[in-house]
């Protein structure tokens, strides 16, 4: 049963429309890119096929999702704190000081969503370079805030400060991609469909042979018999995880979209290169 933890994502933080526009006009006219997913569900069971150690594409979509809006706001944040003046004397109104609170509290809520997402090592060296961008990014937010209410000119380093957070949030969204294009990669393939398969073992032998003729009966033979191979092929079959197996198969399978003989050969050569002690 899925529990709803009301994360609900799209932040009220934003982007600027330009980035060489006035304060005024960064101040006023900033709207964020709402993420595809506005909300994170957490599964209790997908939670728990993830921390004994099984991959769940699903559970790092939610958490790239969570990271990717973070990164966003951190750039938000950064794209109008390079706009603010530079020199003194200067003075700032109450409506920006009330923006970068807001743009710091929204951090501060994606900072503790990330916490959901600590169960898994596999996400341990993205998340915390996530965790310490949003960190550095909220020391600068803070240090703005301070500046602002003084109306002082903010520091180069503070500048700095929030706009390194902003670059490790992308940093940290680049590792979790990656870790969501290998986990796609060792997920289960698509179950093999014996219809869509047949057209396309007809249109693989006529692009070659005469419909009917010896040639296009033997080829369809040929075919058809790879087919059943991998039909019956699992990752007990060569004695590897699933995983492998998994992996294997799926690299094939793009490879070798409309051959299922090359696709059989190349099936089993990978397989039995990861059954290889």
């Amino acid at each position: 049963m899925k529990k709803a933890l009301g994360l609900l994502l799209a932040v009220a933080a934003a982007l600027p429309t330009a980035a060489q526009q006035r304060l005024g006009d960064v101040a006023g006219g900033i709207t964020l890119k709402k993420s595809t997913a506005e909300a994170v569900v957490v599964d209790d069971v997908a939670v728990s096929r993830s921390a004994s150690g099984a991959v769940d594409p699903v559970v790092t979509g939610d958490l790239v999702a969570t990271v990717e809006v973070a990164a966003q706001a951190a750039q938000a944040a950064a794209d109008l704190v390079r706009e603010l003046p530079r020199i003194t004397p200067t003075s700032y109104d109450q409506a920006l000081r009330d923006r970068l609170r807001e743009m710091d509290f929204e951090l501060e809520r994606l900072q503790n969503s990330l916490g959901l997402f600590a169960f898994d090592a596999r996400y341990g060296a993205a998340l915390d370079l996530a965790d310490a961008g949003i960190e550095s990014a909220r020391e600068g937010l803070a240090e703005t805030i301070a500046t602002t209410t003084g109306n002082r000119a903010v520091a180069t380093e503070t500048r700095r400060r929030v706009a390194d957070g902003a670059r490790q949030l992308q940093d940290a969204l680049a590792d979790l991609r990656a870790v969501a294009r290998a986990e796609t990669a060792a997920a289960a393939a698509p179950p093999l469909d014996p219809i869509t398969a047949e057209a396309t073992m007809r249109a693989l032998c006529g692009r070659s042979y005469y419909e009917g003729s010896d040639r296009y009966l033997s080829c369809l033979d040929q075919q058809r018999a790879a087919f059943d191979a991998l039909l019956l092929r699992s990752g007990a079959s060569f004695g590897i995880d699933e995983a492998s197996f998994n992996r294997a198969r799926n690299e094939c399978r793009l490879e070798w979209p409309h051959d299922f003989v090359a696709r059989d050969s190349c099936e089993r050569q990978r397989a039995a290169a990861g059954s290889a002690p």
